[in-house]
């Protein structure tokens, strides 16, 4: 083949620097298209001025197609064409052409676009002619290129990666032509597009997913240039389904397919940022095409054979990780994360049907299954274990069932945009993997399973151990709140005994301080009772719904309740009780777990509260349930050593004998308990003692009071008695202070004696008084 020289003239900006365009026209012309087309209907340059819209370029493409060669002005679809003659002699490949001007025509009148278009011809005349003149040509042997690009085959191994190559077919290309870019698209019949593999455009491979081309909108595309020699697509043919998006597209392109066996592989496109392409390089993009089509076709297959067994190693790999823990979260981000590195173009979403504990930032949803849900594609492969596949306008999507060897625990979504199937290979390949997933997830939940019943196991028999220990009911009720409030999160726990002779509620010390408000009696009584009735335990996730408020009742501070009786040998003890604010905060295994504690306690909760009973008979008396004299003794023997002062008060029922007589002793029995009770009443809890003395015969012992103290509560207790008994009696109190500072050497027995002294003088005295000791004698 021998040398040609071909000269190329760059006309649009042979036209800018005439006019300065951008500036310039659109002060003219709000919306137009400056042409300059050949004899042979060929564009060789298309300026868009102002807001030039799709419509506008159809019907330019239109009327190209369908103008009369010689036509100076003509209207089609509602615009004007007006065209003057213009030589380009000294362009050697363009010949005669015309320069033209698209406008609507009723904006623009002939007498502003005829004095533009002839001045445009003079200036692009005169240019060309100073371009002649000056010697600004470009050579370049046609033979050079197809001569490397022989042997940058030779030289190119089928192991090479296409991406490799295809950069250094574009680097001749870019060195032997030199102006505008060249790129290389590579089709996937996966998503049904042509995607960018690489470019000498820099700009174009940072948004590369921008320039991807959809096969369909090729192919409604006609083909041009064909009767040439190649097959192209130019960007002034391309209809209204635009290839790129037309703030992105360059100002000019040709797509040059290469094809093998008659199914495209790949295109090339030669690309301007300003101007129209040079269609003098079309034919040699076209020998390069064609000198391609068979390697590509290799580096294409080894490509793909690359990935499969990329694919199948990264299978592998995930299938080592599956079985290297027993961690369902991690398991499910190796899922995610496995499909992500092998089918980068699928969206993934997980959908289970477990309530696993996984991160939030996972594409991860729960499985609904409901009724009204059955028949989406999600639950069908959840239902029936097999792959389901879903098409509309939006793409394509398969649904592959999470299964294990005794269900299935999830499904598996993969969708691919504006993508009509997905290839029978991975479908295969990704339920390969999901059956590996659902086995390796059944595994790890069944070991998690089991690791938490060895936990709860492990909860139960030392809670056991420690309540068997002979603890006080207090320390057993102290004990099981704080198991409770570390084992379930919850808030307050409380444990209430009920009295079958009275059906009333007795909450045992050591509860949270919320069982002892009136709030959780309004809060609660309703679920105690239903314990208490039904003998059943209550599990609500929402107190708000398990009990409707009205306006006239306040919300519940705590939501979450579990009730679960307290039983021993089938008959109901009691209840244990906890409680969260926020509604949902236990779930079902918290409430199974909480009745196997309960169940378990019980009988450590009825041992306790027995052997305090025992104790009780012990050191208190049957009938007035006071405590016994000889427990007075030791607390009075232990106040003298550890306190500074106290007071004992001994008290007798006046004429007792003479109401046993005259009323019986049943009636002087009720006496007795009336006088006990109160008593008990007038004395501080948890610190003063009340005691049956001997028959009608009682004491009180108030530690660290002194006289005057003891004075009060004399008077107070005259003035109970006499008031509140029936049948009405009267009482005789003898008081003894005793102090350590005057008496440091007191005894117990020196100190019943001088109560007892300053009893008999009450009674001598007229009896209904107290009376306080003398000092003793020195």
């Amino acid at each position: 083949m021998t040398d040609r020289i071909i000269e190329k003239v760059d006309y649009n900006m042979l036209l800018e620097d005439m006019f300065q365009l951008d500036a310039t026209l659109t002060d003219y012309f709000q919306r137009a298209v400056l042409f300059l087309i050949t004899e042979q209907h060929n564009v060789i340059l298309m300026k868009e001025i102002g807001d030039v819209n799709e419509d506008m370029l159809d019907a330019f493409c239109r009327w190209k197609a369908s103008r009369t060669l010689g036509e100076k002005t003509s209207l089609f679809q509602g615009f004007r064409f007006d065209l003057v003659d213009v030589s380009l002699e000294y362009d050697t490949k363009a010949g005669n052409a015309s320069v033209g001007l698209m406008v609507v025509d009723h904006e623009v009148e002939m007498s502003q676009t005829g004095p533009f278009l002839m001045l445009a011809r003079q200036m692009i005349s005169f240019s060309l002619k100073a371009k002649e003149e000056a010697g600004h040509k470009q050579v370049f042997k046609r033979d050079d290129i197809e001569k490397e690009m022989m042997s940058l085959l030779h030289e190119t191994d089928d192991m090479n990666h296409l991406s490799t190559f295809a950069q250094q077919c574009l680097a001749l290309l870019k060195s032997r032509m030199v102006d505008g870019d060249y790129s290389f698209f590579i089709f996937e019949d996966i998503i049904e597009q042509f995607q960018l593999l690489t470019s000498t455009n820099e700009q174009m491979i940072e948004s590369a997913d921008d320039y991807s081309i959809d096969l369909e909108k090729w192919e409604e595309n006609e083909k041009v240039f064909e009767s040439k020699g190649y097959s192209a697509i130019s960007k002034c043919h391309v209809g209204k389904m635009a290839l790129f998006d037309r703030q992105r597209a360059p100002a000019d392109y040709a797509l040059f397919p290469v094809q093998y066996d008659g199914d495209i592989q790949a295109l090339f496109m030669y690309s301007v940022s300003t101007g129209i392409c040079n269609q003098t390089y079309f034919s040699d993009i076209q020998k390069v095409c064609d000198l391609l089509s068979k390697r590509l076709k290799r580096l294409v297959d080894f490509e793909r054979m690359y990935d499969e067994h990329t694919r199948k190693q990264h299978l592998l790999k995930v299938n080592q990780n599956f079985h290297s823990t027993m961690n369902v979260s991690a398991i499910l981000k190796q899922i995610i994360f496995a499909l992500n590195e092998i089918y980068p173009h699928y969206d993934v979403c997980l959908y289970l049907s477990h309530d696993w504990d996984v991160s939030d930032q996972l594409p991860i949803h729960k499985l609904r299954y409901s009724m009204q849900e059955r028949d989406k594609p999600s639950a069908k492969a959840y239902i029936t274990g097999e792959v389901q596949r879903e098409t509309d306008d939006s793409g394509t999507a398969v649904y592959v069932p999470l299964k294990g060897k005794q269900g299935v625990y999830g499904v598996l979504q993969l969708q691919v945009q504006h993508v009509r199937y997905i290839v029978d290979g991975d479908i295969h390949d990704i339920q390969l993997l999901a059956d590996m997933a659902g086995n390796a997830i059944e595994n790890a939940d069944l070991y998690q399973q089991s690791q938490k019943y060895i936990a709860e196991l492990r909860l139960i028999n030392q809670t056991s151990q420690q309540l068997n220990s002979n603890l006080k009911l207090s320390e057993v009720v102290r004990y099981m709140k704080n198991r409770m409030v570390d084992s379930f999160s919850a808030e307050e726990v409380g444990f209430i005994f009920f009295d079958e002779k009275d059906h009333s509620e007795h909450i045992l010390e050591g509860s949270s301080p919320f069982f002892f408000t009136k709030r959780c009696q309004r809060t609660l009584g309703c679920v105690l009772e239903y314990v208490r009735t039904k003998e059943e335990a209550v599990f609500v996730n929402d107190l708000e719904e398990f009990i409707p408020v009205n306006e006239e009742q306040e919300e519940p501070l705590y939501r979450s309740v579990i009730a679960v009786p307290m039983k021993q040998n089938d008959r109901l003890m009691g209840v244990a009780v906890v409680v969260c604010q926020p509604p949902n905060a236990f779930t079902f295994e918290t409430f199974k777990l909480f009745q196997a504690l309960v169940h378990h306690s019980s009988l450590a909760f009825a041992n306790s509260k027995l052997h305090e009973e025992l104790e009780n008979l012990v050191v208190t008396d049957y009938l007035t349930k006071l405590y016994t004299r000889s427990y007075l003794d030791e607390i009075i023997d232990k106040a003298m050593r550890q306190d500074e002062g106290g007071t004992l008060i001994l008290i007798d029922v006046d004429d007792f004998k003479n109401i046993n007589d005259y009323y019986g002793h049943q009636v002087g029995d009720n006496v007795l308990v009336q006088v006990a009770d109160i008593l008990k009443s007038q004395i501080r809890e948890n610190m003063d003692v009340a005691a049956r003395w001997g028959g009608e015969e009682m004491a009180i012992y108030l530690r660290k009071a002194d006289e005057e103290v003891a004075k009060k509560v004399a008077k107070r207790i005259l003035s109970s008695v006499k008031e509140e008994t029936e049948p009405a009696i009267t009482i005789s109190c003898g008081v003894a202070s005793w102090s350590k500072a005057t008496d440091p050497f007191l005894s117990l027995k020196k100190l019943f004696n001088q109560a007892d002294q300053a009893l008999y003088s009450a009674k001598n005295s007229g009896k209904n008084q107290y009376q306080m000791s003398k000092p003793a004698e020195k």
